[in-house]
């Protein structure tokens, strides 16, 4: 993807040369219990726009620790609904509890704020006569590894089976086009 998301999260480029890994300084904060109003990790970096494939669309999530609960609040400039709000959702809800794990604090809530969330025309009808009309079902519940108790720790030897949900149920997919 070239030089989005992650690569900005752990190494921001500095004019000097060097760079920023912000997760980093944002998990040694927490562990150590600062919070210093300042707990950013943002993707969005206009001066390397030419070298990734896109914008970010999830782009800041900002942490707060208040006494030893960690809460998030992540902001998404632009939202496809019908395909990408779900998976939005549950990455900010899987980035905190992933978060709160490693820097030794209680998972808060997390707060999913999209500046500009849209379904297109071709997806209307299947949103408005099939999705919306679903009954919602029964929320999982999402596990991790209590072993894994640092960033280290996801960096060397965590895997997806580390993770796991229980009583998952889901509805029949829709199949919604796919526009830009």
């Amino acid at each position: 993807m070239g030089r989005v998301y992650g690569v900005q999260g752990r190494a921001w480029a500095k004019p000097d040369g060097g760079h920023i890994d912000q997760l980093r300084k944002i998990v040694d904060d927490l562990t150590k219990g600062v919070d210093d109003r300042g707990e950013i990790l943002n993707f969005y970096n206009p001066g390397e726009f030419h070298m990734g494939c896109l914008r970010p669309c999830m782009y800041s999530h900002h942490f707060s620790l208040l006494g030893d609960t960690l809460y998030l609040n992540s902001t998404q400039r632009s939202c496809d609904v019908p395909l990408g709000l779900n998976f939005n959702m549950v990455q900010v809800y899987v980035f905190l509890a992933i978060m709160a794990q490693i820097t030794g604090k209680k998972a808060g809530v997390a707060y999913h704020k999209i500046v500009n969330a849209h379904i297109y025309e071709d997806q209307l009808e299947l949103m408005r006569d099939v999705q919306l009309k679903r009954e919602p079902l029964k929320s999982p519940t999402f596990h991790i590894n209590p072993e894994i108790k640092s960033l280290e720790d996801l960096e060397t030897w965590v895997s997806l089976d580390d993770f796991w949900v229980e009583g998952y149920e889901c509805h029949e997919a829709i199949k919604y086009p796919f526009s830009v």
